[in-house]
């Protein structure tokens, strides 16, 4: 079972990493003709996603992910009047399994079982695309 809070890891690479991101690059992107800033969201940080799933083990991931929503969203606020767009895509779901951890591996097991309620719930189907078709490149 993952575990209820965020581990210090989880919390800097997915609430703090967007918000280094963009802080260090920030000069440069102020250089540019081009002012777009994406963020990689997750439908995990919608309350709405959250009870559709019924995955309760994922109570960190979608906690560090609500918490770069809302920074995404400050940062748009923030640097609107400079002509920067800011936001967060969610590429919907993604077999990133290569990468996963052993621990992480079981919980995508969860997360398969509770597919057909978020299907039902959102009247799609709700299968893992390849990261490539995430990007349209298939």
């Amino acid at each position: 079972m993952l575990p209820l809070l965020p581990s210090s890891t989880q919390y800097k690479v997915n609430s703090l990493g967007p918000i280094h991101a963009i802080t260090a690059f920030l000069p440069l992107l102020r250089a540019s003709d081009t002012k777009n800033i994406i963020v990689i969201g997750s439908g995990a940080a919608d309350p709405k996603t959250a009870l559709a799933g019924s995955v309760p083990n994922f109570l960190a991931y979608s906690m560090t992910k609500a918490a770069a929503l809302v920074a995404t969203t400050k940062f748009a606020v923030k640097l609107r009047d400079e002509g920067f767009v800011v936001v967060t895509f969610c590429p919907g779901r993604v077999d990133c399994s290569a990468t996963l951890s052993a621990e992480c591996r079981k919980a995508l097991v969860e997360i398969r079982k509770v597919s057909s309620s978020m299907e039902d719930h959102f009247g799609a189907e709700m299968a893992l695309q390849s990261p490539e078709a995430s990007v349209g490149r298939s």
